[in-house]
């Protein structure tokens, strides 16, 4: 081989690497501030900040911030929008009302260990819709790593307690946050059939203001028969987190991760949320770490690596 293929070569190995980990970084820092999205929730039991006002500043707060950047695409295709409104206003119902006030409502009903258990569902779930979707097939590999990462969350959030996960007893907090894993679920699944020709965080800003006509009528009923939204420094403080760290840069970058790599592949993050949620948890609620947490953590990141390994070694290869 002469200098200038080797040359080559390499280029296309740099060209490679770099298409095999942003996806992930995007990710991992996706379901991060995921994870704060339910510190928020538990935070705000405290100071008497309503769920259902704040599931609706999710969105709204969000799209008015995204509108000023990509509103002059939104307008330019507004015809590309017309003609997928459905699959859009789907999204936004799944954001929004699922996504959003049925969780904020759930946690405010349960407790933080059914909670988790609940959210382990998701990756499940994905999985799940994408084979009745769209035949998604799982092989065996990929379900073995499955089955070690949902065991790795069971762990940390049983705190390493066969006894407690088997105590467990459900209700409607847990239904409603199970709605919410239904909700985030479809999101991701049903993007691949979300228009192209627009930007992904253009189509985030569509799906939002969607969403916010879903949510709206839920925040107005939540004003007159239950309270009002206080506006205070506490409260608007969560609405700006949730607006920029979670519905911008956690939803837009594990909708361009999801994009890039497939609903399946990004599903295994939110094994990874579990665990920021427990880091952030000991950091913001002052909760201890025990050596479950640590057992969680390797048996997660084993799954993941069983779910990932073969297709980073087939990516890595160059063609040829």
């Amino acid at each position: 081989m002469t200098t200038d293929e080797q040359n080559e070569s390499a280029s296309l190995r740099v060209r490679v690497t770099r298409q095999i980990w942003w996806p992930y970084l995007l990710m991992t820092l996706g379901v991060f501030f995921l994870a704060t999205d339910v510190i928020v929730g538990r935070l705000a039991q405290g100071r008497d900040v309503p769920p259902l006002g704040l599931g609706f500043w999710r969105v709204m707060g969000p799209a008015i911030l995204l509108t000023p950047i990509y509103g002059r695409e939104l307008y330019v295709k507004r015809a590309i929008i017309w003609r997928h409104w459905k699959v859009l206003s789907v999204l936004g119902f799944c954001v929004a009302v699922l996504g959003g006030s049925a969780i904020y409502l759930g946690v405010s009903l349960t407790t933080a260990m059914n909670s988790g258990v609940v959210l382990t569902s998701q990756t499940a779930v994905m999985a799940v819709m994408g084979w009745l979707f769209f035949r998604d097939q799982i092989n065996t590999r990929q379900g073995v790593g499955l089955a070690i990462a949902a065991a790795g969350v069971l762990v940390v959030v049983a705190r390493g307690d066969i006894a407690i996960l088997m105590g467990l007893e459900f209700q409607i907090g847990d239904l409603l946050v199970f709605a919410g894993v239904l909700g985030y679920s479809a999101y991701i699944v049903l993007l691949r059939i979300t228009p192209v020709e627009i930007s992904p965080f253009a189509r985030l800003c569509a799906v939002l203001w969607f969403g916010t006509l879903f949510a709206a009528p839920l925040y107005v009923w939540e004003i007159f028969h239950v309270e009002p939204f206080p506006y205070t420094v506490d409260s608007v403080a969560m609405i700006l987190w949730i607006s920029i760290a979670v519905s911008i840069v956690a939803i837009g970058f594990m909708t361009i991760g999801t994009l890039a790599v497939g609903a399946y592949i990004s599903s295994m993050f939110f094994y990874v949320r579990t665990i920021f949620i427990a880091g952030l948890a000991i950091l913001v609620l002052g909760e201890a770490i025990a050596l479950y947490h640590v057992a969680g953590v390797v048996l997660i990141f084993t799954g993941i690596y069983l779910m990932t390994a073969r297709r980073h070694r087939l990516a890595a290869q160059p063609p040829g």
